[in-house]
């Protein structure tokens, strides 16, 4: 028969009796720890430089926009914009009937769509567009 660890277990950390959050764990991780992680927490948590010009992630919500706001923003139609759903060049996600699109997606698609053209084109009155040679 085993011996049985007697050993009290350690509790996590909690905040008036609820969990604490992954931020406040790893703060009172790093404030309580002498391991070599714990210090280099400690160090980056003290580097006023690091984080003086650093902008907030965006909340998972603040990385959606609705189709209004993707038509503004790129100056296209509601038509436009459901070709790009259509054809499968723009992601979506339906909610409460209206359709919101990623950031991230939409950054995606304009850097796909980015090229310099190697030739000019200038406007001619009367035939219109034409490529210079």
């Amino acid at each position: 028969m085993s011996k049985k660890d007697t050993t009290p277990k350690k509790q996590a950390p909690t905040n008036n009796g609820e969990p604490m959050m992954l931020g406040d764990l790893m703060i009172h991780y790093a404030n309580t720890s002498n391991e070599p992680f714990a210090q280099l927490l400690r160090k980056c948590m003290t580097c006023q430089g690091c984080t003086a010009n650093a902008t907030p992630a965006p909340t998972p919500l603040e990385q959606w926009v609705d189709g209004q706001d993707v038509m503004q923003k790129l100056n296209i139609s509601q038509r436009t914009l459901q070709n790009l759903r259509s054809c499968g060049a723009l992601p979506y996600s339906v909610f409460g009937g209206r359709c919101f699109y990623k950031r991230a997606d939409i950054e995606r698609l304009l850097e796909n769509g980015y090229r310099i053209d190697s030739h000019t084109t200038t406007y001619v009155e009367k035939g219109g567009w034409r490529d210079d040679d």
